[in-house]
């Protein structure tokens, strides 16, 4: 964990974070440098410094600065992705994300995950710049919870105040149908005003056999569903489903998300630990 000080005005001292296993960390000036050992991923906290009057424009312009010379990997909706929340901390943040691509001077073609988050500490804004080797198979390690999603969760700034609280409650922000689909996975929450649930989903999976001169593929879809009750309490979620079992708690965080200018919308993150360890999901509003 980094060091921490006392500062009427933030510092680089005062940004407190959790570092993901197996990175190293070098305190350097005007920044903290932390690399994943094994995939070359970097993560930069930035001095904090003043900003425009507008954090958005503000994590534009740290994103394009990141990536000056680069083009983006894909084009319209999915060129890119804004996000604004607030950290658990409560203090507001935005953050640009994009896969980028370039050719170097040796002819090289590099692919990267970047991301860069602005948070307003008061008066100054603290930027944290990742740059994911995309193409490395151990940058897996950074997509993990432990990795890149727990670091920005736990990322602090010592007496930074968060401004009061205008966001809706987040048992009235719930309330809707959600839905998440990825790779092989899908699913869908529907949480209704009178504490009702519904959940449904499917996981796909496939194997291949040899069968003399050919390859067989099968393929499998298992579905799942229940319902039951659900209760909020600040940023908890406890489920209780209808049939035997016992309830189920997550955490749980809005995101209002804006991919390539397409319009805000929202997102719920639910964060739970089971067996394999400690996972978020994410679900939006259709």
């Amino acid at each position: 964990m980094a060091a921490v000080s006392t500062s009427p005005t933030a510092t680089l001292a005062d940004c407190v974070f959790i570092t993901p296993p197996g990175w190293s960390v070098q305190h350097q000036i005007g920044h903290v440098r932390l690399q994943n050992t094994e995939s070359g991923c970097l993560i930069l906290v930035i001095e904090p410094q003043s900003s425009s009057g507008d954090i958005e424009q503000d994590a534009r312009a740290a994103f394009e600065l990141m990536y000056r010379g680069w083009a983006y990997q894909k084009s319209g909706e999915q060129a890119y992705t804004l996000s604004k929340s607030r950290t658990p901390q409560g203090l507001e943040y935005c953050a640009m994300e994009a896969a980028m691509s370039t050719t170097a001077a040796d002819g090289r073609y590099h692919l990267e995950e970047g991301v860069a988050v602005v948070i307003k500490a008061g008066a100054p804004i603290v930027i944290i710049g990742a740059r994911h080797n995309s193409s490395v198979l151990a940058h897996d390690r950074c997509t993990r919870y432990e990795g890149w999603p727990r670091f920005l969760a736990s990322f602090r700034v010592k007496n930074a105040t968060p401004p009061a609280h205008a966001d809706e409650d987040p048992s009235s922000r719930i309330i809707g149908r959600w839905v998440m689909t990825e790779s092989r996975a899908s699913g869908e929450y529907v949480f209704a005003a009178n504490r009702q649930y519904q959940f449904s989903g499917a996981i796909g999976t496939s194997y291949t056999t040899s069968e003399r001169d050919h390859d067989i593929i099968y393929t499998t879809t298992s579905a799942f569903q229940g319902d039951g009750s659900y209760s909020v309490s600040g940023h908890r979620l406890t489920i209780n489903p209808r049939a035997a079992g016992s309830p189920e708690e997550m955490s749980l965080r809005f995101v209002k998300i804006n991919r390539g200018g397409s319009g805000w919308k929202d997102r719920l993150y639910l964060r739970k630990n089971d067996a394999n360890g400690e996972y978020e999901v994410g679900y939006e509003k259709p």
